[in-house]
């Protein structure tokens, strides 16, 4: 069994102990298996003193009977103990900075972000489950965070984009109750810093405003944004960094979700590239279909939106299936997985309070409008 301590910084010397444990069980002597690590959880320790004795906290098993009845409260030493193996991550030791929390609720997944200054330090993820409480999805959240070595009193501000509104109150509740914050939440009345040319800008999504954001920071030019999500979309900016629109596709995993739920014979499918385009059985048919047919509807479509724009324009690619498909195609120059979060920190740094309260009119960015501004296009700083 392998302990190791994470101590309290000096600044704060009543705060918990975190010691992560594995126990490892070997193989018999006549076997070529590697041992089982049958058991990684946390001790969270009231003091680090031998003669208090430690909470346990399971943070994941294989198998779950496996070491129930290993866990008796034992105290702690306050000696040295041994390292842990290679195999386990390091906890990470950050400066001292406040830290801020993205959170970018998708329809299939959120994506929670913790930025200090301008890096992002760590990206974890949840399922998007409406049946969740804040309470839950705060316990969740913290868990995850501490796993890979957040100091989460650090977190004193967060900024939510939420494509599901269900659940746009329930993550405002889990800030509230996991870092005691408010949070700024994308919508009308945010400054964006970018004129929304849209029809009506009420119903842009947030996800989609968001990347924008963050795509125009990067190219600083004309730019297409291909977001990989449920439903895949190309979000289109001038060189002068105003929104227009775009286009709004079907997925790829629900577009493959119909084939497999209409399709008597056709059984479902790793969404994967194929060996070769010519599929020579029925898996390899399909992969082929989904992957390299995808393929030509983003190229396609990034071809027909540069010729209707007239002006050249970066593509840059983002979500969970984009470094499956941008591979395949030839318009698509660059992905990046977080491009979201870093428009939801940019977000958030242009909407930070100036120190003495006041934000003068000649000075705010666009914004988006608010539920009962009459107008349908925004274009000038509010």
């Amino acid at each position: 069994m392998h302990l190791t301590r994470t101590a309290a910084p000096r600044t704060a010397p009543c705060r918990d102990a975190l010691l992560h444990v594995s126990i490892f069980f070997p193989p018999p002597p006549s076997s070529s298996r590697p041992p089982l690590a049958c058991a990684l959880f946390s001790l969270r320790a009231l003091a680090v003193s031998p003669h208090r004795v430690a909470t346990v906290t399971p943070s994941f098993f294989t198998p779950p009977t496996a070491f129930l009845p290993l866990l008796p409260v034992f105290p702690l030493s306050t000696g040295s103990l041994p390292q842990p193996p290679s195999s386990l991550p390091p906890r990470l030791v950050y400066s001292s900075g406040p830290m801020l929390l993205a959170i970018d609720v998708g329809n299939t997944n959120i994506s929670f972000g913790v930025f200090e200054g301008e890096a992002l330090l760590h990206h974890v993820r949840s399922e998007s489950s409406r049946s969740r409480t804040p309470d839950e999805y705060a316990v969740l959240v913290r868990q995850m965070l501490a796993l890979h070595g957040v100091d989460l009193d650090r977190i004193d501000s967060a900024i939510i984009a939420s494509v599901v509104p269900p659940l746009t109150d329930t993550m405002v509740g889990l800030v509230r109750r996991a870092f005691h914050q408010d949070a700024l939440v994308v919508g009308p009345g945010i400054r964006t810093g970018m004129p929304i040319l849209y029809e009506n800008p009420r119903e842009v999504g947030a996800d989609r405003i968001v990347n924008a954001v963050a795509a125009f920071e990067w190219a600083r030019s004309g730019v297409v944004v291909v977001d990989f999500g449920t439903a895949t979309t190309f979000d289109c900016v001038t060189p002068r960094g105003e929104y227009l629109g775009g286009v709004i596709a079907p997925g790829i995993q629900i577009s493959a979700e119909a084939l497999f739920s209409r399709a008597a014979r056709l059984h479902r499918v790793e969404i994967a590239l194929p060996p070769k385009v010519v599929g020579r059985n029925p898996m390899h048919s399909m992969q082929s279909g989904i992957v390299y047919g995808y393929a030509g509807l983003v190229e396609g479509l990034c071809g027909r939106l540069r010729r209707e724009l007239g002006y050249p324009c970066r593509i840059i690619a983002t979500g969970g299936l984009a470094r499956l498909i941008a591979p395949q195609t030839e318009s698509i120059e660059h992905v990046d997985d977080d491009l979201t979060l870093t428009g939801l920190r940019l977000l958030y740094e242009r909407n930070l309070t100036p120190r003495d309260g006041k934000t003068t009119t000649s000075d705010a960015p666009p914004t988006i409008p608010n539920q009962d501004d009459a107008s349908p296009r925004s274009t000038d700083p509010a």
